[in-house]
């Protein structure tokens, strides 16, 4: 299956400046009474920016960041991206031999873990699609940790994808760890969109009672996992009624859940999303629109737009409907690979035999 072709752009950067440019004064972000518009937070990243170069950062290093979730967080992040560095999220509730760990494997030129704002011109570095934008490492679950290192162009096809829908007005709960991949939805797509970021209280999981207050006080799109999405439609299916969408997905997301909070909000919108973090939080989704029929089964959907999903043999060919096979993804939002782990790298990401010098993700 292939997604809808569309103009890419280079880096979230890149969408974020223009929506400084277009609306300095609108409201970006949101944490407790504190509001800091598109221009402020402009201005608190070109100051993290100029401590980073002034502390001899420069264009490909990498930046680890062990910040709580804030307001003061986004600012961080957008200003290890204008100082032409990738990100290294860490998790400050990670053990602290997985905390060793990452900062040993990502070997960053600089860690922050405190608020930091420098002083001078704010650096200009012009990134490409290519260069780094973030190394996030997985779960370790199954072995140890990987950081799957994702490009600017890879984060961008992501974020700036038209199908996300969200716009000036609309309110997106950041309540995930910067350190897991869906926080590139909370964060970064409300400010590709011109939309708002509710920063939920770091150290505090959010529960039915947390999402009825935040939709209550405005946030229009929350995501939840799938674990948490069962137990709140088990327990407070209504929780969410007065939003406009609800994102849930990364694991089997039960039918009779998705029908047990559509019967309780008839006017929300389920997005079921799936996708590996080597493909950039996901590949795909599959919209449920209020009033529509709920199929048998939850399916992952159609592709983002410039992506692309095959079913394919151990030789490499499609298979027939119907008949088993593994999922390949391909096209924008692959990551580079693993970070330091060239073997890994190959055995994962494979040439696609659909098309010329592109590669695969082997599910």
């Amino acid at each position: 299956m292939n997604g809808t072709s569309v103009a890419a752009p280079v880096s979230v950067l890149e969408l974020f400046r223009a929506r400084v440019v277009e609306a300095p004064e609108a409201v970006a972000v949101v944490e407790g009474g504190r509001q800091v518009s598109y221009g402020e937070l402009d201005a608190d990243s070109d100051r993290v920016a100029a401590y980073l170069r002034g502390h001899g950062v420069s264009r490909g290093d990498r930046v680890a960041v062990r910040l709580e979730r804030s307001a003061d967080l986004i600012g961080v992040l957008l200003g290890v991206w204008k100082a032409g560095a990738a990100y290294v999220p860490v998790d400050g509730a990670y053990p602290a031999e997985r905390v060793a760990f990452v900062l040993e494997d990502s070997a960053p030129a600089v860690t922050i873990d405190a608020v930091v704002k420098g002083g001078g011109e704010a650096p200009s570095v012009a990134v490409t699609e290519g260069d780094l934008a973030y190394v996030m490492y997985t779960s370790g679950s199954t072995g140890t940790p990987k950081g799957v290192a994702v490009p600017h162009g890879s984060a961008a096809a992501l974020v700036g994808e038209p199908g996300w829908g969200l716009g000036p007005g609309d309110a997106v709960l950041f309540h995930a760890p910067h350190a897991f991949d869906i926080s590139l939805f909370e964060v970064w797509v409300p400010l590709a969109s011109g939309a708002r970021i509710v920063v939920a209280e770091p150290g505090v999981a959010v529960d039915a009672a947390g999402v009825r207050r935040h939709i209550a006080a405005g946030v229009t799109h929350v995501h939840v996992t799938a674990g948490l999405f069962r137990v709140l439609a088990e327990e407070a299916p209504d929780c969410f009624i007065g939003a406009r969408e609800v994102l849930t997905g990364g694991d089997v997301v039960p039918l009779e859940a998705v029908e047990r909070v559509r019967a309780a909000c008839p006017d929300v919108r389920v997005r079921h999303l799936y996708g590996p973090t080597e493909s950039t939080l996901c590949a795909t989704w599959h919209l449920i629109e209020p009033g529509d029929d709920t199929a048998r089964v939850l399916p992952i959907g159609h592709p983002l737009a410039n992506r692309h999903v095959h079913v394919l043999d151990d030789s490499l060919r499609r298979v027939a409907p119907g008949v088993t096979g593994e999922l390949y993804i391909a096209g924008a939002g692959l990551a580079r690979g693993y970070l330091g782990r060239a073997a890994l790298s190959a055995e994962r990401f494979v040439a696609c035999p659909f098309a010329d010098g592109e590669r695969m993700y082997r599910t």
